[in-house]
């Protein structure tokens, strides 16, 4: 029940509607109690798209490390825009973000089934693809360049994250070799990107080796086994966020 109206105009009003297809009808009663209905009128009603559906209305995000939340219910595709990391989904929303500094960014989020692109250049039908994937995607980004970031998924509330650092394992260098049962120093080196740091944690092929807290941030890893290992430094600032190293 929409609701009842009394006197002339006989009108209501239907209020927070959600989307969907309704079928309307009318019933009215005479002063003798006597009954009829009108007609049925079907209507549909749709989400709006949101405001970043299209890439000239991309929103603008800032920051070393950004967390949000945006929908990409009733969002569209648009002539010329690219595939996103080869999807077929058709319902993109866009951000455009300007690398304050020089460094890796990681681009991820948690939605299920959601694509990543990041992009360069200052038109849909004119973008060269940087990185592209699902969930996680990263890039080496300059200071000052901007680049345009999109998500399309199955229709949700995307929540996205970008974690730009500089974080790297400084000791040992890549590509290293050592006798088996070794005692490696592993130092990471920390940068102003990435404080005020409350730890750093090292991992060898996923497998924590220890957690540092105070600088200079490093361990030994001990006995080490043969054969080819990959090594990860993932610090932690004081708010909680994570940014991880290259391996």
């Amino acid at each position: 029940l929409a609701g009842t109206a009394h006197h002339v105009p006989y009108t209501v009003v239907w209020r927070n509607v959600p989307a969907g297809n309704y079928v309307l009808t009318a019933i009215g009663t005479d002063e003798f109690g006597h009954v009829r209905t009108s007609p049925p009128v079907t209507i549909t009603v749709m989400y709006p798209p949101p405001p970043n559906d299209n890439f000239v209305n991309r929103t603008v995000i800032q920051g070393n490390w950004i967390s949000l939340t945006n929908s990409d219910i009733a969002a569209t595709s648009e002539p010329g825009e690219p595939n996103i990391a080869g999807t077929f989904w058709g319902n993109s929303i866009w951000w455009t973000w300007t690398a304050p500094v020089s460094g890796r960014v990681t681009l991820s989020t948690t939605t299920f089934l959601t694509a990543l692109g990041v992009y360069a250049g200052n038109s849909v039908s004119h973008l060269t693809e940087l990185a592209g994937g699902y969930s996680t995607v990263n890039f080496e980004a300059s200071a000052g360049t901007i680049y345009n970031l999109a998500a399309v998924g199955p229709g949700n509330d995307v929540v996205l994250e970008l974690a730009l650092s500089n974080l790297r394992i400084v000791s040992p260098a890549d590509g290293s070799v050592f006798v088996t049962g070794s005692n490696i120093p592993v130092l990471a080196g920390v940068t102003t990107t990435e404080q005020p740091v409350r730890q750093v944690e090292f991992f060898h092929d996923g497998v924590s080796l220890g957690i540092v807290t105070k600088p200079p941030y490093t361990l030994t890893w001990t006995n080490v086994p043969g054969g080819i290992s990959s090594l990860m430094a993932v610090a932690m600032d004081e708010a909680g966020h994570t940014r991880s190293s290259p391996p």
